[in-house]
């Protein structure tokens, strides 16, 4: 679950902001005052946007991005003569005074770039899980052809027939043919 948090020193310009996005269709799981807030909500999803600025009670920006888990974006809101993170930085930034419009076009652009980043790495899982399972099921028509002298075509038949009737997954149902011919 992604979550959008804020973190400014100033209360009351935690909850502007807060109100802003909220106008605009955007939730906002948590608005916090210190970095020790920010990293204890951050721990309890893999995945979000920090909303900040550049400096909240108890650290700088730079510092909390330092602390983040993985999966987090940090877009600090901040003048340019607070000078800003480091140029190698991953911290995205907006120059204060903000725009409203701005503000929220750029959280939602992080949050579509971060489902769009988790999609990919989905299909990347589901493509490497095949790739592990086509040796499986290879091996395992190989198995029914040369035992029943089937085409690769019907050994393929056969394995689904066999899973389909099983209830169970192609590569399960292959790795169940290979080990009964190892016994």
């Amino acid at each position: 679950m992604k979550r959008l948090i804020l973190a400014f020193a100033n209360a009351d310009a935690c909850q502007n902001i807060r109100a802003l996005l909220e106008a605009g269709g955007i939730a906002v799981n948590k608005a916090c005052c210190s970095g020790a807030e920010v990293l204890r909500e951050a721990a309890k999803a893999d995945s979000g946007v920090v909303v900040c600025g550049f400096k909240l009670r108890d650290m700088t920006a730079e510092v909390l991005n330092g602390m983040l888990p993985d999966g987090y974006v940090t877009l600090l809101l901040a003048s340019p003569a607070q000078g800003g993170c480091g140029a190698d930085s991953d911290v995205i930034r907006l120059n204060a005074p903000v725009n409203k419009n701005e503000l929220k076009a750029s959280v939602i652009m992080i949050q579509q770039m971060q489902r769009i980043a988790a999609d990919k790495r989905k299909a990347r899982a589901i493509a490497n899980k095949r790739e592990q399972a086509l040796p499986v099921v290879e091996r395992a028509k190989g198995m029914l052809m040369a035992r029943h002298g089937l085409t690769e075509e019907d050994a393929h038949k056969m394995l689904q027939k066999r899973s389909m009737d099983s209830g169970r997954k192609i590569t399960d149902t292959a790795e169940m043919i290979l080990s009964e011919n190892t016994e």
